[in-house]
């Protein structure tokens, strides 16, 4: 097996065990707080889409975790949540100059998209914590975990993501365990840097 080969199947493995992190997380919430997974299922105001996610997140990782200190709201959670997805989808814009045949331009664009937007993976997680500089300490955290290995790591959690929206009498479960998964993955690599 070449070293590329064993690059990307400890990529696949990593991607798989932060996915079956999230949905323990998921289970025990859904076992045992449903009333956390009735919120979730209603996400409330566009407008707010971005804090009403991280208030979601806060409260579930407290459950989950033990005792944490409360909800940051002074973040601008929708300031962050644009700036993230849009500085990640305009820099993916770029794609559309090269010619090629669009179905390679929209693979491309998804490949550049996820390449800007797992620099800031953990901005929400270390928002949440209160990490100083969580801008700089999300990319940090991404290239001591490895830029291909989170990179494939992300495209795979949204996949799932994503491909459970479609699921119409729960479309937001997949989402909700996806924001697991980066929150506790987070959280290890953030104690892990600490200690």
């Amino acid at each position: 097996m070449s070293s590329s080969q064993g690059c990307i199947i400890n990529s696949f493995l990593l991607a798989f065990r932060v996915l079956n992190r999230g949905r323990a997380a998921f289970f025990t919430l859904e076992k045992s707080h449903a009333a956390l997974l009735v919120a979730a299922s209603r996400p409330g105001s566009f407008s707010q889409l971005f804090t009403n996610g991280a208030r979601w997140m806060h409260g579930a990782y407290g459950v989950l975790h033990g005792p944490v200190p409360p909800f940051p709201v002074a973040v601008r959670w929708e300031r962050y949540g644009w700036w993230k997805y849009g500085i990640s989808a305009a820099g993916a814009l770029v794609v559309f100059a090269v010619p090629a045949p669009f179905w390679a331009q929209m693979g491309l664009f998804v490949a550049v998209f996820y390449a800007i937007e797992v620099q800031l993976l953990f901005l929400f997680p270390l928002l949440m914590f209160g990490a100083p500089a969580p801008v700089r300490t999300s990319v940090r955290m991404v290239w001591q975990v490895g830029f291909f290995r989170a990179w494939l790591t992300t495209i795979v959690l949204a996949a799932y993501m994503l491909a459970g929206l479609l699921r119409w009498r729960s479309p937001l479960r997949h989402w909700c365990i996806g924001c697991l998964c980066v929150v506790f993955w987070a959280d290890k690599l953030y104690t892990v840097r600490d200690s």
